[in-house]
């Protein structure tokens, strides 16, 4: 396999800021902004492998559950 730095065509931040949106995400929005966004950079890498291979790293399921947003948008009644 290749490995490669998969790239966003934009630089989202910036963009958000230009439109004001920023503005509008509570704090608590913010914090599980960045905590994605740290995730994501640190695994950028490897991602073109997994696109290219049409798979998905399941070793990375319990990193992204200690992120706390799976099942986000599941009431807390039944596991969100």
């Amino acid at each position: 396999m290749q490995t490669k730095k998969a790239t966003p065509t934009g630089n989202f931040t910036d963009a958000w800021a230009y439109l004001g949106m920023d503005e509008h995400v509570s704090a608590q929005g913010k914090a599980i902004r960045d905590k994605c966004r740290a995730f994501a950079e640190r695994y950028n890498p490897m991602m073109y492998d997994y696109t290219e291979s049409a798979s998905f790293p399941h070793r990375l399921i319990p990193e992204i559950a200690k992120l706390g947003i799976v099942g986000a948008d599941l009431p807390a009644e039944v596991g969100g």
